[in-house]
């Protein structure tokens, strides 16, 4: 032994990662997409941004880290007390997590940077995509009041998610500064864009969304 330090894992910016493609990016936000082939693993990589989680499309993964640090998750309210501990237990247990479509978590990377690398499970069908919204302004959150339809899944100290589940013909006001994402079912805006499940856009200015079938809808609208 030659009494140095072993040096740390080498890892990767999560912008270098090569899975995690940008979507679009502005002064307020980057957001980026995870996909995750059946068996595939990420490179390590680094996130120091507070970042807002959405699971697109779900699946059984787990999340390795290469050096000792502590890792701070919020889940969503919609996870709820019973499914929060049960992914403690199993993290601890066997290290694999099985996350279904529409999970959202908050993660205060900025204040605690993680590096990791990420396994989707072989047994997943089809590719884990998991979207990461980086937030970049620093002013209070926004609140949109809550309905039947719209309902509060997390405040951060810079960002407000919602979970809206309306049906067709339920029109629902989505403030500028927002970034939606469609998780099942399609929509049209007010604008006349129409988007497909998966998507993810940036709103600008005031606009409002409508689900166009009456087939099972849920999206997720961050407020930044």
């Amino acid at each position: 032994m030659n009494g140095r330090t072993a040096p740390h894992p080498a890892w990767v910016p999560v912008a270098d990662e090569p899975v995690h493609a940008e979507i679009f990016h502005n002064e307020l936000v980057r957001v980026y997409e995870a996909r995750i082939e059946p068996g595939a693993t990420t490179l390590d990589h680094r996130h120091d941004e507070d970042t807002v989680y959405v699971v697109v499309r779900g699946g059984t993964f787990r999340s390795d880290n290469s050096w000792r640090q502590r890792n701070v998750t919020r889940p969503g309210r919609s996870t709820g007390l019973l499914r929060t501990v049960g992914w403690l237990v199993r993290r601890l247990a066997v290290g694999w997590l099985r996350v279904p479509d529409g999970t959202l978590t908050w993660q205060p990377h900025a204040e605690r940077p993680l590096v990791h690398r990420v396994t989707a499970s072989r047994s997943n069908d089809v590719a884990l995509r998991m979207l990461g919204i980086e937030l970049r302004g620093h002013r209070p959150p926004r609140r949109i009041p809550e309905t039947r339809t719209v309902r509060l899944e997390y405040a951060s100290p810079r960002s407000t998610s919602y979970r809206v589940t309306a049906r067709s013909a339920t029109t629902v006001a989505v403030p500028g500064e927002s970034v939606v994402t469609v998780v099942t079912g399609r929509l049209l805006m007010a604008t006349g864009r129409e988007h497909m499940p998966g998507d993810t856009f940036w709103v600008a200015h005031d606009d409002a969304l409508t689900p166009e079938s009456s087939d099972p809808f849920l999206a997720v609208v961050t407020l930044v």
